[in-house]
């Protein structure tokens, strides 16, 4: 799958954007995201060093999932190309309960460091996000809803691509009513 910009926000409309494959599968005990990136220097930032930062304000990978245990909230995993994570759950942008540092020991991130080739940098990521953090096990999941995201508030050239469209006038990935079956 590829994530793809909306061009009718205003910073995707100046100059290259990133290149973006995502690969989705579940097993039993998790969903699992793969990210290949592939931007140009002028989109990347990696300035957050530890988990609980703002990510987004990094070239980051986010995957948001529809709670399991309530339909009426949602998850938001933020990575940024060091692998380091912000997470919360909530209803909505304003009602973010930010993850216990305990949780985040429990995703699993594989990251393969970010390569320079020329005007272009390359990198890519691997996440398990387990099932007990959603709220319920595989065997209760009959379907997962979200969108997966790339983003970097704070480069200097922000940009913002999704995997589903998500029909707004400016950027706003915190919006469920986009979400569709991962």
């Amino acid at each position: 799958m590829i994530l793809r910009p909306n061009m009718n926000w205003f910073a995707n409309q100046h100059g290259e954007l990133p290149s973006v494959q995502v690969y989705v599968q579940h097993d039993e005990e998790a969903i699992q995201v793969r990210f290949n990136v592939e931007e140009p220097l002028t989109c990347y930032r990696a300035e957050v060093q530890g988990d609980g930062g703002r990510c987004y304000e990094d070239s980051c990978v986010e995957v948001f999932i529809k709670a399991l245990d309530n339909p009426n909230e949602y998850f938001n995993f933020e990575f940024n190309s060091k692998a380091f994570c912000l997470a919360a759950k909530g209803p909505s942008r304003s009602e973010r309960v930010p993850f216990d540092s305990s949780l985040y020991s429990k995703i699993h991130r594989v990251m393969i460091y970010p390569q320079i080739q020329g005007d272009f940098i390359y990198w890519a990521l691997k996440v398990k996000i387990p099932f007990s953090i959603l709220g319920k096990s595989k065997d209760s999941v009959s379907k997962i809803e979200g969108n997966i995201y790339k983003c970097a508030d704070l480069a200097d050239k922000p940009h913002y691509l999704s995997l589903y469209p998500v029909d707004t006038e400016k950027p706003d990935f915190h919006r469920p009513e986009f979400f569709r079956s991962l």
